[in-house]
C-alpha cells in the first residue's frame, strides 16, 4: 500500500487560527463572568491554571486562538499581557452568565489555515481519526499502563494516567475503524511522525457507519466488535478481559462520529477556512484534503551538487516543481535551526533577482527529463545513475554510497 508524507507544516502561530463557536446566554445577575480569550503560543490548560478560569475546549499552543472562558469574579473589562516576545494573551469581558463553562459546552470551531504551498483537493467529509496530537508517543505509554493495571486495577488513577489510557483507547478506535475501512475500500496511508492513517479512495460516505464505539464497559460494540477483537488480539489482549478491566477502572466508553462533514469551506489566497464540530481535528481534515502528486519514484542518487531521479508522474514538470519547493523549505528550515550561516549565505547569493518573494534559492531553475522507452533502457539508466559516485571516485562500489536507493 502506498504511503505518503503529510506535507503541511505551520511556521508561525498565525498559520493556524482557531475561533471557538458557542452560545452562552447573557444574564444581568449571572453568578459567573464570561470573557473572550485570545492567545498566541500558549496552552489553554496552562493559562487556566495561571489565571483561574473555566473553559469549554482546549486549544492548540502553537496557534492564534479565540475562545470563551468564565471566571467566578470580575477581572476587568480588558487585559493584555505579554508573557515573552512570542507569547501573549488578551481578555475581553463579554457579560455575566449563570453557570461556569464546562468541557464540551461548545458547538465546534472555525479554522483559518495557511496552506503554505500545500495543494488541496475538494472533499466534503473525512474520516474522524484521532490525530497525532492525542496519540503520538502517548498511546504506547497508555498500553504499558493498561498492562500494569491488569495486576492492580483497584487504585485511583491520576489525571495523567487517565489521559494516557484515553490516548490508548483513541489509538484502538483508529485501528479498529481502519481495519473496517480496509476491508471495503482501496486507499493509501498518510504519515505524520510515526503514525499512519488509512485514507479511503471514495467520495461516498453513505456506506460508512455514522458512529464507531469508543471502548468502555457501558457501550454496545455493534459492528465494531469483530474489529476490536482482532486488533486487541494483535495487541496481546482479549476483548472480554479488556472490557472487564475498563469496568473496574470506571471507564464507560462512548460513541464517536466515524466521519465528519466539512462545513463552510472557503479558499482565499494561501488560506482555507472551514467549520468542524467539537472533538474533530483540523489537521486530520488537512490530511484528507492534501492533493497527491501521483509521483512514483523508482531510483535516485544524491551527489554533492545535484541529484538524479528515475520517476513517473502524470505531469512530471509539476511534480518536480512541488518536490523542489517542499524539499527546499525543509532544508532551509533545518539550516536556519542549526544556524548554518555559510550555506545560507550561498543560497542567498545565488537567488535569482526576479524571485522577489524568496530570501534564498536552493535549487537551480528547470529540470532535464529524459523519456525511458523500454525495460532495457530503464535498467541502463538505473545502473548509470547508481554508478555516478563510483565514476567520481567517491566510493569503490555503488552500494557504499549512502544517498542512493532503488
Amino acid at each position: 500500500m502506498v504511503t505518503v508524507e503529510f506535507k503541511w507544516r505551520r511556521e508561525v502561530p498565525e498559520d493556524f487560527i482557531v475561533k471557538e463557536v458557542a452560545e452562552y446566554p447573557i444574564v444581568e445577575d449571572g453568578r459567573h463572568y464570561l470573557y473572550l480569550l485570545v492567545k498566541r503560543n500558549l496552552t489553554t490548560k496552562d493559562l487556566a491554571k495561571l489565571l483561574g478560569f473555566s473553559y469549554a475546549g482546549m486549544k492548540d499552543k502553537f496557534a492564534l486562538t479565540f475562545q470563551f472562558v468564565s471566571f467566578e469574579r470580575f477581572v476587568g473589562e480588558f487585559e493584555k499581557q505579554e508573557i515573552d516576545s512570542e507569547s501573549w494573551y488578551v481578555l475581553k469581558f463579554i457579560g455575566r452568565v449563570q453557570k461556569k463553562l464546562k468541557i464540551g459546552q461548545l458547538k465546534g470551531n472555525k479554522f483559518f489555515i495557511n496552506l503554505g504551498g500545500l495543494e488541496v483537493r475538494k472533499r466534503e467529509w473525512f474520516i474522524n481519526y484521532y490525530d497525532v496530537q492525542r496519540i503520538s508517543l502517548n498511546w504506547k505509554k497508555g498500553k504499558t499502563l493498561i498492562q500494569k493495571l491488569f495486576e492492580n486495577p483497584g487504585r485511583k488513577l491520576s489525571w495523567r494516567e487517565n489521559f494516557l489510557i484515553d490516548s490508548y483507547l483513541s489509538y484502538l478506535w483508529n485501528r479498529s475503524l481502519e481495519l473496517f475501512l480496509k476491508e471495503r475500500f482501496d486507499g493509501y496511508l498518510i504519515k505524520e511522525k510515526e503514525e499512519t492513517f488509512f485514507i479511503p479512495n471514495t467520495d461516498d460516505c453513505e456506506p460508512l457507519p455514522k458512529f464507531w464505539t469508543i471502548l468502555g464497559y457501558k457501550k454496545k460494540l455493534l459492528e465494531s466488535k469483530l474489529y476490536y477483537e482482532e486488533i486487541l488480539k494483535e495487541e496481546g489482549f482479549e476483548l472480554k478481559e479488556f472490557l472487564g478491566l475498563l469496568r473496574k477502572l470506571g471507564i464507560k466508553g462512548d460513541y464517536r462520529m466515524s466521519y465528519v462533514l466539512i462545513r463552510d469551506f472557503k479558499k482565499f489566497d494561501e488560506y482555507i477556512s472551514f467549520f468542524l464540530p467539537k472533538g474533530s481535528y483540523a489537521t486530520m481534515c488537512l490530511k484528507h484534503l492534501q492533493k497527491e502528486e501521483n509521483l512514483k519514484l523508482y531510483a535516485y542518487v544524491i551527489l554533492e551538487n545535484h541529484l538524479h531521479l528515475i520517476a513517473q508522474s502524470d505531469d512530471i514538470g509539476k511534480s518536480m516543481r512541488h518536490f523542489k519547493s517542499f524539499t527546499a523549505k525543509a532544508i532551509l528550515k533545518l539550516l536556519q535551526k542549526e544556524n548554518t550561516q555559510t550555506l545560507l549565505e550561498q543560497f542567498r547569493f545565488y537567488k535569482k533577482a526576479h524571485k522577489t518573494k524568496a530570501q534564498y534559492q536552493l535549487w537551480q531553475e528547470g529540470i532535464s527529463p529524459k523519456l525511458i522507452q523500454n525495460e532495457k533502457m530503464m535498467i541502463d539508466r538505473i545502473n548509470y545513475i547508481h554508478n555516478n559516485p563510483v565514476k567520481r571516485g567517491y566510493v569503490d562500489k555503488a552500494k557504499h554510497w549512502i544517498l542512493i536507493e532503488e
